[in-house]
């Protein structure tokens, strides 16, 4: 495809923008493919500079942000090879209001780790002891006070467990175990991530339905892709699947944090996002996985939601 020429144009569309919540050169991207499948038949075949020139930017920033939008969900990416050169052609998707439910999720999710990822410190492989552990591991937790002593048992703890069947028994008195006794089946690593993605869809319907709160619900959604992401960190493997009722256990629990016998904070404290993007309850989950627990503490997110224990983060993070 040629060059931009100085009568091209792209057409930027109201619901690009109220409904799909597309912004900077997402919203350029996505306005391009748009521009050239919205007929739900043809697809964008022009080449990848000429995407680049339409985002002023590098092919590699250009090609990074097609995969973001496609991973998300806003356009489709269809490959193909000829002469064995690769190609790839795109069309724009304009989904319907349930679908774009979970494409917001899916955006939430990714933002969520990548901010996690850009303000961590990266952690060091798993070591060959940890069998079955991911080759690729996301970046560690957010950068806070860290002592190397509190890292060090941690990873500790991680090695004495890592292996091991996980038991934990929920705040609802159901049992999850993260590995059945004997597989019968190989599991990939892509079906226990739909597995998560399809929880967290599912945690995301619930808090919506039972917290009224949209700023409380929305620090409840964030803080629990968080853990979500920290805990595969630690542990090289995403987090037991739980049931819709422990999930409304977990829901509840973490949409109520608060100190009524000492008034020592507010709930603003706790909910309320400060200078550096983080909520109280983004700290205290930082905090839980930065502690030095017993070597049988289970790191289910079910232990993490006592009462007890979140109102003692909860005094041990907010300044009051």
């Amino acid at each position: 495809m040629a060059k931009i020429k100085n009568e091209n144009f792209i057409a930027i569309q109201g619901f690009m923008v109220k409904e799909l919540g597309l912004s900077g050169n997402e919203l350029i991207a996505y306005a391009l493919i748009y521009g050239f499948s919205q007929d739900n038949e043809s697809e964008f075949k022009g080449s990848l500079n000429y995407v680049a020139e339409w985002l002023n930017c590098s092919k590699t920033t250009a090609f990074n942000l097609l995969n973001k939008l496609a991973d998300d969900g806003f356009i489709k990416k269809t490959e193909k090879t000829i002469n064995g050169v690769k190609f790839c052609n795109y069309s724009a998707v304009k989904p319907d209001d349930e679908e774009l439910k979970k494409i917001k999720l899916r955006k939430q999710i990714r933002k969520e780790k990548e901010k996690t990822e850009r303000s961590s410190k990266k952690l060091n492989t798993c070591s060959k002891n940890y069998n079955g552990c991911s080759k690729k591991l996301n970046e560690g937790v957010q950068k806070v006070d860290t002592h190397n002593n509190n890292i060090d048992n941690i990873k500790d703890n991680i090695s004495e467990t890592i292996g091991k069947v996980h038991t934990s028994t929920n705040i609802d008195g159901e049992v999850h175990t993260s590995v059945s006794k004997k597989q019968t089946a190989k599991v990939t690593r892509q079906d226990m991530q739909a597995k998560i993605d399809d929880m967290l869809y599912r945690f995301s319907e619930i808090c919506d339905n039972n917290i009224e709160n949209k700023t409380v619900g929305e620090a409840v959604k964030n803080a629990f892709c968080r853990y979500m992401n920290l805990y595969e960190t630690y542990f090289c493997k995403v987090h037991p699947i739980l049931t819709d009722k422990t999930l409304t256990n977990v829901c509840l629990s973490l949409s109520n944090v608060t100190d009524t016998e000492h008034n020592h904070f507010e709930w603003t404290d706790v909910y309320l996002a400060d200078e550096t993007g983080l909520t109280g309850l983004d700290r205290m989950v930082n905090e839980h996985f930065r502690r030095t627990h017993r070597r049988e503490t289970n790191y289910s997110i079910t232990h993490f939601v006592k009462s007890d224990y979140l109102l003692q983060l909860a005094q041990g993070i907010i300044e009051y």
